[in-house]
């Protein structure tokens, strides 16, 4: 059976609370988003808590209607909380390894990076002789200079009610959380590209989450990183 609207907020709240507690449940939360990356933050959580290993995802009718795929007896659907108008409701998406196809129709769009178009993306990208690995990395970093700002203010006006962040500075706050930012937009770039990911599984990586981990500045970082990642990734 499908979880329900009260059985949705408990497990939105629990893995919330859980997102940033250690680097490793960090990193799988940001291997999920990187294959859901036109859904927002509440929803990528709600999609990793249920369904970890989603690759493509949308709804029953979407799979019927556009693609004509079945969604298989007894699947489950991925339940996702609306709460964009004044009641929140429940909508439910599937995966598309929930699926099999009946009709002989174009199917979605979901792309990975060739070796062969490698070069081709990073000139594109970056309009020099880059690797793929600088391009996508100076992508990240100017789109988050692009968008980072209105986070940051945000987080500031949230740290007289932050236990972890009140003892810190304005200056070294920013400085924290726009390099956590920018870690976590890298990572799932390189995760969506299939690209190598080692650079971030020394100590070193996201050494400032602890900073970040309570719910509501968790919820800050992770508003930011899902905005500026969907931009990054829709770029490429």
């Amino acid at each position: 059976m499908a979880i329900k609207y009260r059985e949705a907020e408990e497990l939105r709240l629990t893995t919330r609370k859980n997102l940033a507690s250690s680097k490793e449940n960090w990193q799988q939360f940001l291997t999920t988003a990187s294959n859901t990356y036109k859904y927002s933050f509440s929803e990528q959580t709600l999609i990793f808590a249920q369904f970890p290993k989603a690759k493509a995802v949308a709804s029953f009718n979407v799979w019927s209607e556009k693609f004509g795929r079945r969604i298989r007896y007894n699947e489950k659907g991925i339940g996702l909380i609306d709460d964009t108008k004044p009641y929140p409701k429940m909508k439910y998406v599937f995966d598309i390894s929930q699926s099999n196809r009946f009709r002989d129709v174009p199917q979605p769009y979901i792309w990975d990076l060739k070796d062969e178009y490698k070069q081709e993306v990073a000139i594109s990208l970056s309009g020099d002789n880059k690797s793929i690995d600088e391009a996508l990395s100076d992508l990240a970093e100017n789109t988050v200079d692009e968008m980072i700002n209105s986070f940051s203010k945000e987080l500031l006006n949230s740290k007289k009610d932050s236990a972890m962040l009140a003892g810190l500075d304005d200056d070294t706050i920013i400085s924290e959380f726009r390099q956590l930012v920018a870690d976590s937009v890298k990572y799932m770039t390189l995760k969506r590209c299939g690209l190598d990911t080692s650079l971030y599984m020394d100590d070193n990586a996201f050494e400032n989450l602890n900073d970040f981990s309570e719910l509501g500045i968790t919820d800050i970082l992770g508003g930011a990183v899902s905005d500026i990642s969907e931009q990054v990734l829709r770029e490429i």
